[in-house]
């Protein structure tokens, strides 16, 4: 077999040739031919030149800016000498090459391979990895001895840094050569495990600062919200809600669930007659509502807490995270677009969707209905729904409730029956449509008194145009925000009138059925509205079908001029064919 055998002492092993034909004077090698043409004996001494250059760089001793002492330096080029020895044949040792293979052996990764010095590399990276090590657990335990102060966060950070820096060091070090696997495993491990408890002691830092406060000044709660929500966003992260028709922000805490959602007045819905900015004083004005209702009757309406606030130069509704999972048709549909989901997936989240309902307590259902009907929005959907890990239901997104007069007009034009909780989110099947309305459920609607609930609500109206007339100075989007219209005294008396409504409804059949009330509803909605506000829609109908569509600010100023100018029209004579 032809073979190549080399003699050097320091670059490759050694062996004594017996008739050496050619040497070369830059490398110092000797080289001995046997089948090999001038250009492959050519390809062979460079290659015996690149080699000694990479062993000659191998000898050289660790950076001295590393941070090591000089018995560590001592003690790794001990063992990039040790390792070199290891990986040196013996005197006398041959290389044999076939020469019809000899090019992919030569190729640039194995030669690579044969003439990198693993072993200092190695154990600079183990280095490395030590004083990783020792850094994180220096600063872990003087954490430990750290109040919950304001010192407290710095050092957590601090922490949280060193950590990230070894884990990045560890998979460096395992995808390269894999070596110390089950140590670096164990390790990995720990301090994943330490990230997480300091991620949490970070999270009850700003939770006590948040409490502490609010309890010294109640006033600034909006105030300490937005800074906790700021807090939460530079250290735990944002991310945008995907699907739905308004830009939605949620910020996460440090469990990585959603402790905040963030609706800038920029990002607001396009497809409803509110104008911008409207939409988060109508978020804000629902939850003031369902504590109202909590204070008359005991009855959690389920609705978040909301305030006005400005993150990162956007004005918008701060929102309450609540855990769970919404069954929204439309959600789904946007995802099977958006990430290509087979038809049998679809089908299979659409059958899961429909248990998930399916086990879902009536009562929950109901409440849901009627916290949307005492608002006033009748846009009552299973995509404003949150079904928690409990079963509980908790109502949001109340853009559209509290509505302006051609909102009203529009929804009742339209026919809109707001009985789609009782059915399955994803098929026609009733669910608890034909489960009789919970009787404690009803009692505690019945209790409310609508001259309270009016005069609280319209408090915080008062309350909330000021808030948003301090923050919309702030707001850097460029959104034209009309503060006097975002929410009138009108549309809040409207809100109030469907609670009227609703109390009507429930006591003229106090045993009916969900899909009974609804229907019922629906049937008596026209009263939330006029007879001038339902001809001055007809009319604009008929003079441009998709005005409300291309250009709604103006289809509503539109309408308003109308109702200004139409006469008022008697019950008898209110138009019955609405085009949407």
């Amino acid at each position: 077999m032809p073979l190549i055998r080399w003699a050097s002492a320091d670059v490759v092993p050694k062996h004594t040739p017996s008739a050496p034909v050619a040497a070369s004077s830059s490398s110092g090698a000797l080289v001995e031919r046997r089948g090999l043409s001038p250009s492959q004996t050519q390809f062979v001494e460079d290659v015996l030149r690149r080699g000694g250059a990479l062993l000659e760089e191998a000898r050289q001793p660790p950076p001295a800016d590393l941070g090591l002492k000089s018995d560590e330096h001592a003690r790794l080029d001990a063992s990039a000498a040790a390792a070199r020895r290891r990986r040196r044949p013996a005197a006398g040792d041959r290389v044999d090459v076939d020469a019809h293979a000899f090019g992919t052996f030569f190729s640039g990764d194995r030669l690579a391979r044969m003439m990198q010095p693993h072993g200092r590399d190695v154990e600079f990276r183990r280095a490395q990895l030590r004083a990783d090590w020792s850094a994180l657990h220096q600063a872990a335990d003087a954490l430990k001895d750290e109040p919950l102060s304001g010192h407290f966060h710095p050092a957590a950070r601090q922490v949280e840094r060193l950590a990230q820096t070894f884990l990045q060091h560890a998979a460096s070090h395992r995808a390269r050569d894999g070596q110390d696997a089950d140590r670096l495993d164990v390790a990995t491990s720990q301090v994943k495990s330490m990230l997480v408890l300091v991620r949490q002691s970070m999270q009850q830092h700003l939770d006590a600062a948040l409490r502490d406060q609010v309890a010294a000044q109640p006033s600034l709660r909006a105030e300490a919200r937005q800074q906790h929500a700021l807090m939460l966003s530079q250290r735990f992260g944002a991310v945008a809600a995907p699907g739905g028709s308004s830009d939605v922000e949620l910020i996460r805490n440090a469990d990585r669930r959603i402790a905040y959602a963030f609706k800038p007045v920029a990002g607001e819905s396009n497809q409803t007659l509110i104008p911008p900015g409207g939409g988060a004083m109508r978020e804000a004005l629902c939850a003031a509502a369902g504590r109202e209702v909590l204070r008359q009757t005991g009855l959690d309406l389920g609705f978040p807490e909301v305030t006005l606030a400005v993150m990162s130069g956007h004005v918008g509704a701060l929102v309450d995270g609540l855990p769970g999972e919404c069954l929204d048709p439309e959600a789904l549909m946007a995802r099977v677009d958006r990430e290509s989901i087979s038809p049998q997936t679809h089908l299979e989240l659409k059958v899961r969707g429909d248990e998930v309902a399916t086990c879902l307590a009536p009562v929950e259902l109901q409440k849901v209905l009627l916290a949307n009907l005492l608002t006033g929005n009748l846009d009552v959907k299973w995509g404003n729904v949150m079904v928690d890990p409990a079963g509980r239901c908790r109502p949001f997104d109340g853009g559209t409730a509290f509505p302006t007069a051609a909102q009203m007009a529009m929804s009742v034009a339209l026919g809109v029956q707001p009985s789609a909780m009782g059915y399955l989110p994803f098929s026609v099947s009733p669910a608890a449509a034909s489960v009789e309305m919970n009787r404690g459920l009803v009692e505690a609607v019945l209790r409310i008194d609508p001259q309270a609930y009016a005069a609280a609500l319209q408090d915080a109206r008062s309350d909330l145009l000021k808030s948003m007339d301090g923050l919309a100075r702030r707001d850097r989007s460029g959104t034209s925000i009309d503060t006097p219209r975002l929410l009138t005294e009108a549309d809040v008396q409207r809100g109030v009138a469907s609670l009227r409504l609703v109390q009507d409804v429930l006591r003229s059949a106090p045993r009916m059925t969900m899909n009974a009330f609804a229907r019922q509803f629906s049937q008596r909605a026209a009263t939330l509205t006029s007879a001038t506000e339902l001809e001055a829609l007809q009319r604009l109908q008929k003079a441009d079908p998709r005005l409300a569509r291309k250009d709604r600010a103006a289809f509503v100023a539109r309408f308003e001029q109308a109702c200004a100018a139409t006469q008022p029209v008697r019950l008898s004579e209110r138009p019955t064919e609405i085009r949407g």
